[in-house]
């Protein structure tokens, strides 16, 4: 049975060396700020299962599970195990955040461990995917495509007297006190309540 665990700053270093080792893709969820500040939100918890980090939220009363393997071989034992924990607890297996390389794995364990492949359903979740850019092109702007982005820097900078600062303690409350003025912009609301935006940025700064 699989031993899972909440996500602690005492873990950095472990899951930080398993995805260093694993990760084959650029997702922001492969990156242990990332774990570790939205863990309040979706009740994340870590497990080690044959070298491989598996990862699991609480979607809508209900688990799902990342699994990020180095290779097939680790990855069909990790969701080996997953399998067998979800069906002790009575719930589907759900495993999120897959590649393509992921997904071909998976319909091979399928096959390899004859399940019925009409129980199983892959989805491409656009709302879902990350944005991921060139360090190389954001640092410089160049070309038509980002105009846009030049035209707002262009902005920013001629209207706002501006200054570079280190990120220190002293700086945390204003920080959410520009996430709270930019939620009550976007939603119309007199009000900032305290979202999951905020817990994570929280989270991240204590």
């Amino acid at each position: 049975m699989i031993q899972f665990q909440p996500i602690l700053k005492s873990d950095r270093t472990r899951i930080e060396e398993l995805l260093l080792n694993n990760s084959r893709s650029l997702i922001c969820d492969h990156t242990f700020t990332n774990l570790y500040a939205w863990q309040v939100t979706y009740q994340t918890s870590w497990a080690e299962v044959a070298g491989t980090l598996v990862v699991r939220y609480e979607l809508e009363g209900e688990y799902g599970y990342m699994v990020v393997a180095k290779g097939e071989e680790n990855f069909r034992e990790a969701v080996t195990q997953i399998d067998s924990f979800a069906r002790s607890i009575g719930q589907p297996m759900r495993l999120l955040e897959m590649s393509y390389e992921d997904a071909e794995w998976f319909g091979r364990w399928v096959k390899m461990t004859g399940r019925d492949e009409t129980d199983y359903a892959t989805c491409d979740n656009r709302d879902h995917q990350d944005y991921i850019y060139s360090l190389e092109d954001l640092s410089s702007l160049r070309g038509r495509k980002y105009q846009p982005k030049r035209n707002h820097v262009n902005k920013f900078e001629s209207l706002y007297d501006y200054s570079f600062e280190e990120l220190r303690e002293e700086h945390f409350e204003e920080c959410l006190k520009l996430e709270c003025r930019w939620q009550r912009r976007k939603s119309g609301e007199a009000d900032c309540s305290e979202t999951s935006e905020q817990s994570a940025i929280r989270r991240v700064l204590e």
